[in-house]
């Protein structure tokens, strides 16, 4: 009687009597991937001719899981011996991340269980900050999640005051970002004590009935705290009625002191002493686009003495206006034009 292994290797062989049993050998034979399941012929209790008895055998199972990064699982499968798994059909995602593959990556001849783990690439994306004009500051790569950081030195533009960045939160950058340089304009600023000074022309006046005409002569001195913001000068000067008698522009010069040509009525024009109420339109217009506009008062008497031999003009001011104050007496009042010489405002 000769027991044989599955690839007819001899196990054992005995010599037995008619009729009487064999002995299966003490220890079962093995085979790797498989279970040993018994004999064929399953029964040699009763020896009666030579035999050849076969081990049997079943091939082994195991179970393989395929799981994602955080233990949830895909799909389990039952695999035989030497066998291979198969992945999920589709392969798995998982936010910021990009899937690269599996691990172990070879699942092709499975001998034992398996749990095989879903392997990703932390994803990075390209942040630009950008100033106002599209100018690249800085760019930056940061993975999925990360803040990323603001340039080091804010940027500058002239003229203006760097506020920030839009959009503002990028703690967690989850895209490509373009982040720009936000400001805002710096407003022109009145300086504390600088002058106005409003001034006639110099023998440059007629004095007609009831009427007299003359040229004004203005003069800033320091009124604007940083002048590198300033653009230009515009003064117009209003008739009662309202419509523009005559109206200067001038661009800014150098320096914190500025004297402006003259503005002057149209030889054709009147101003009317009358008791009359001119307005002055003084306009300081920044780089920027920034703009301070404030109103000065120019009211007019007019003294009969003889043949207009006296005329009284005074600036008065505007109830409206917290931009200056007048220096001496607040209607200041000046007598014979032709002797006139001026009055200065004084900023607060």
């Amino acid at each position: 009687v000769k027991f044989e292994d599955y690839d007819g290797r001899e196990i054992e062989t005995q010599t037995v009597e008619y009729g009487k049993p064999a002995t299966a050998p003490k220890n079962n034979p093995t085979r790797e991937g498989y279970t040993f399941t018994g004999w064929d012929p399953a029964d040699f209790t009763q020896v009666k001719s030579d035999m050849t008895i076969k081990a049997q055998y079943k091939i082994n199972t195991y179970t393989v899981k395929f799981v994602d990064w955080n233990g949830t699982e895909l799909k389990s499968e039952t695999v035989e011996y030497g066998k291979s798994a198969t992945a999920p059909e589709e392969n798995p995602t998982r936010e910021g991340y990009t899937f690269t593959g599996w691990n172990p990556s070879d699942f092709t001849q499975v001998k034992e269980d398996m749990e095989i783990k879903a392997q990703y690439k932390i994803n990075t994306y390209t942040v630009k900050f950008e100033d106002y004009d599209g100018r690249e500051i800085e760019t930056q790569t940061v993975e999925y999640g990360k803040p990323a950081t603001a340039p080091k030195n804010n940027p500058t533009r002239e003229g203006y005051k760097f506020t920030g960045w839009n959009p503002s939160d990028f703690t967690k950058v989850k895209s490509d970002m373009t982040i720009k340089a936000q400001y805002e304009a710096i407003k022109l600023e009145l300086k504390k004590n600088g002058t106005i000074k409003i001034s006639r022309k110099k023998d440059d006046y007629k004095i007609l009935q009831q009427a007299v005409i003359f040229h004004f002569e203005i003069e800033f001195n320091n009124i604007i705290k940083d002048t590198s913001l300033l653009d230009k000068y515009i003064i117009t000067l209003y008739s009662p009625d309202g419509s523009v008698i005559s109206k200067k522009e001038t661009t800014k010069k150098d320096g914190d002191s500025i004297s402006l040509d003259q503005i002057s009525a149209s030889e054709n024009s009147k101003l009317d002493l009358s008791n009359s109420t001119y307005k002055l339109k003084i306009e300081a217009i920044g780089n920027n686009g920034s703009r301070i506009e404030k109103n000065i008062n120019l009211e007019t008497r007019i003294l009969l003495a003889g043949l207009l031999s006296t005329t009284t003009v005074r600036f008065t001011i505007p109830e409206n206006s917290n931009w200056y104050n007048i220096t001496g007496t607040e209607n200041d009042t000046v007598s014979d034009l032709a002797g006139y010489s001026g009055i200065t405002i004084t900023l607060k």
